[in-house]
């Protein structure tokens, strides 16, 4: 673990392979953290195809949703590497929905992202920054698992990229601010801006 956090990716991955040839099979536990720390480390390393055939062999030994969430996180992350775009967001689709989050469907969205104002006084734009802190690691996992999707989601579609908004958006108004709120509001602002001329409602939510 020292090697991952000080990003020597590769000493971490001779350290990870090492540590699974003496990981007591008594421990599933210990043995999936580091499985997927190794996975980690391939992916870190650009050894994609490798790292996809780590997570196959992980997910059915996944303990729990949290668990599932991480390893689909890093899935994601791969494919995207890879330039493969609808598996990555099939496989979002389907993780962030064990969490409660919605990724709405595309001929939606146009007329759905405008109702999300019907989840904030527009005229009270700035109280949003009192909201409280997230409080499930589930769902700041799930944040995290949308703001990967953002960035690609730009390059791919506008409708995508405001699917990905929307649920961003809507997670944070719905459940708390976190580290990842800044993106959902700066977003949201700019197609705010851009797609709906709505240009006093996206600076106060750039302000934010």
């Amino acid at each position: 673990d020292q090697a991952k956090n000080s990003n020597a990716w590769q000493q971490a991955l001779d350290y990870y392979q090492r540590a699974s040839q003496l990981c007591p099979a008594s421990q599933p536990q210990l043995a999936w953290s580091v499985g997927f720390g190794k996975a980690m480390a391939l992916y870190q390393t650009q050894q994609y195809a490798q790292a996809m055939t780590a997570c196959t062999d992980l997910h059915l030994q996944s303990p729990d949703v949290l668990s599932q969430m991480q390893l689909a996180r890093l899935q994601i992350l791969i494919w995207f590497a890879e330039h493969q775009f609808a598996p990555a967001f099939t496989l979002a689709s389907e993780v962030l929905a064990k969490a409660g989050v919605e990724l709405l469907p595309l001929d939606e969205i146009a007329v759905r992202y405008q109702q999300l104002e019907q989840l904030y006084d527009p005229k009270q734009i700035k109280a949003l920054q009192r909201l409280p802190a997230i409080d499930s690691a589930e769902l700041q996992l799930a944040l995290e698992i949308l703001n990967v999707l953002l960035t690609v989601a730009y390059i791919v579609s506008p409708l995508q990229y405001m699917a990905v908004s929307h649920a961003l958006l809507s997670l944070t108004i719905r459940r708390g601010n976190s580290s990842i709120a800044a993106k959902a509001y700066s977003t949201y602002a700019s197609i705010l801006s851009g797609a709906y001329g709505q240009y006093r409602q996206a600076l106060d939510f750039s302000d934010l």
